[in-house]
This record gives C-alpha cells, structure tokens and sequence, in this order.
C-alpha cells in the first residue's frame, strides 16, 4: 500500500467583511491600468469610480462571440461596508427585475482568491446571436442601477 502525499494546505474561505475591509487599499490605490477602457462603458465606469463606495477593477463591454469564447461582458469591482448594503437592497434586486423583462441573465459572483483578488462580478448572459443587443442591454440596466445608487 502505497502512502499519498499530504494534500496541499489550504487557506480559510475569505468573508465578505475580508472583501470590504480590502476596499480602502484597492480604493487609494485604483488607476486605468488597462487602457484604454472599451468605448461603450468607459464614461461609465469614470462615473462610477466618482462615488466613495465603489472601485471598479475590471471590465469589458462584450465582443462579438467566436466558438468556445463567448465575450460576454463583465463588470468587476469591489464596495465599502455602505456600498454592499446599496449593492444587495437595492441595485441587485432592481437590476434583476430589469434583466428578466429584457430576457437577460445577470450573474453576480462574489469573488475572493489567495493573491488577493476580492470582489464582485455581474456577468451577462444572453443568445449568442442577439450579442450586440444582448450586451447593449446588460450595460444599459446595469449603468442605470448602478448610477442610480453609487
């Protein structure tokens, strides 16, 4: 019988309250470090990091979809302790309502990992061969919600 390696250590699952306390650091030290920002969202995304609660890390508008890479389009980012409140009362339960009347799918993940990435994802989900309205329509409820309570 042959003996196994001990399996890897792994780390406590990090909390939403690990992800806000992280929000100052990211907020003091957020920049465009990807520019330029796709041109549909970019004015967005610029006023949305205007509010004290609320940094963007990564987007992407969405892109014309190729077999096996749908380029649906995100939005990462991260809240301060008053912005998750926001966020779960009333953004995500408007922008779902929005979503559904649309015939759009929203995915919202919140995301944690060990080099320090922590954060919130809204991914659009729709028909591949409805991507430019599909994408259109995840930007235009999610900036409305978003703008509305950032």
């Amino acid at each position: 019988m042959s003996s196994s390696p001990n399996p890897p250590e792994r780390r406590a699952p990090r909390t939403i309250d690990h992800m806000i306390a992280e929000f100052k650091k990211q907020k003091a030290e957020f920049k465009i470090n990807h520019a330029p920002i796709d041109p549909m969202i970019e004015a967005f995304c610029m006023d949305l990091n205007k509010s004290p609660d609320i940094v963007t890390m990564f987007s992407c508008e969405g892109h014309k979809p190729v077999p096996d890479d749908p380029n649906n389009p995100y939005l990462f980012f991260n809240v301060s302790q008053e912005g998750m409140m926001k966020l779960w009362n009333f953004v995500i339960p408007n922008m779902l309502m929005d979503a559904s009347a649309a015939n759009l799918f929203i995915h919202i993940e919140v995301y944690s990992d060990e080099i320090g990435t922590n954060g919130i994802v809204f991914r659009g989900y729709y028909p591949p061969e409805q991507w430019e309205k599909g994408k259109q329509a995840f930007w235009h409820i999610v900036s409305k919600h978003m703008l509305k309570f950032f």
